[in-house]
């Protein structure tokens, strides 16, 4: 008696192990907007309400196109269960069907998900900081430079009729362009052409 029991239960979990194959659930992700979800964790669960199916669970990451893919290994009795995909918060079901999935092997069942969300909003990158650093100076210069020019006219006036000698190439160049002239002629950081433009020997006015 104990044997046949024995056989029945090993027939039984090979019956399930036989019938077992692969399911695959694939699609793309993407915000109310029609953003794709990038790099962004999907939770595979069974539903709540059903009881008999615990042995989901799974979480898969979408890409750099918001797509993703499940790969679940389940039998018969998983035909027409619900299971829940989270993502960000947000619930969607699917349903299981393995009849379809039978009559196209190769191919997975297709689910795109659409998050009633919005994409989040991220701040400015350094890179971006910095553009925007060094506009804003060149502006306030040019704003300096200008009120200098209508309020002083004469002095603004003697300041570009000022010639010096590059200290690198012996050049002769108006006083307000050697900075610049360090710079991209000569390959120089702005901090030591400031400092070398200092030693500039002046040769009229």
């Amino acid at each position: 008696m104990n044997k046949l029991l024995l056989v029945s239960i090993l027939l039984l979990a090979f019956s399930n192990i036989v019938s077992a194959e692969v399911y695959t659930i694939s699609g793309y992700t993407t915000f109310s907007d029609g953003t794709p979800v990038k790099n962004t964790k999907i939770i595979v669960e069974c539903s709540v309400n059903e009881y008999n199916c615990t042995s989901i669970n799974d979480m898969v990451i979408t890409d750099l196109n918001g797509e993703y893919q499940i790969i679940l290994d389940i039998n018969k009795s998983y035909n027409g269960k619900k299971l829940s995909l989270e993502i960000l918060g947000e619930y969607f079901v699917h349903t299981i069907e393995l009849k379809s999935q039978n009559e196209t092997q190769q191919k997975p069942v297709i689910q795109d998900i659409q998050l009633n969300q919005n994409p989040p909003t991220y701040p400015l990158s350094f890179s971006a900081c910095c553009v925007f650093l060094i506009f804003s100076i060149a502006f306030i210069i040019a704003i300096s430079r200008t009120f200098n020019r209508i309020f002083n006219p004469k002095e603004e006036f003697i300041i570009d009729r000022i010639i010096v000698i590059c200290p690198i190439c012996n050049g002769n160049l108006p006083n307000h362009l050697l900075i610049r002239h360090l710079i991209v002629e000569h390959d120089i950081a702005a901090s030591d052409a400031a400092n070398i433009s200092e030693q500039a020997t002046i040769t009229k006015i």
